[in-house]
């Protein structure tokens, strides 16, 4: 009868520790899967918010990169028609006065006005150029630096 009874305590012994063990093997089971998920879900996070990051600073460079061509192309334009015109419009009026007086020495102070004239307006507008350049290089520039920076925080 004794033996009998100490076999029982053993029984309930044995099925205790199956238990506990099972608990903790299911704990540690959920345990690194959580981990697992987390990590997985952080790294996830992190590459989106960096390749959103990434992609941001590219596009607005792209765009400014863009605007500062289109901008600088438009000027340039915009200054040659000016010297053309400009030109254009002293060559005719000088060749007026030319034909009209008849004379060689207004002719020659027609060539100097207008090679002075294209100096000055070439000089104009490789200054404008040059900075409008230097302006969008510094905004673009600082624009990635913000935007680092604002990321890195």
């Amino acid at each position: 009868m004794y033996n009998h009874h100490r076999h029982h305590r053993v029984t309930i012994d044995i099925f205790t520790v199956t238990i506990i063990t099972i608990a903790i093997v299911t704990i540690a089971a959920v345990t690194i899967v959580t981990i697992a998920i987390v990590t997985v879900t952080i790294t996830i996070v992190t590459i989106a918010i960096v390749t959103i990051a990434i992609v941001t600073i590219t596009t607005v460079t792209i765009a400014v990169v863009t605007i500062a061509t289109i901008t600088i192309a438009i000027v340039t334009i915009a200054i040659v028609t000016i010297a053309i015109i400009t030109i254009a419009t002293i060559t005719i009026a000088i060749g007026t006065i030319a034909i009209v007086t008849n004379t060689i020495t207004i002719a020659i102070v027609a060539i100097v006005t207008i090679t002075i004239v294209t100096i000055a307006i070439v000089t104009i507008a490789i200054i404008t150029i040059v900075t409008i350049t230097i302006t969008i290089a510094i905004v673009t520039i600082a624009i990635i630096t913000i935007t680092n920076a604002t990321i890195y925080t």
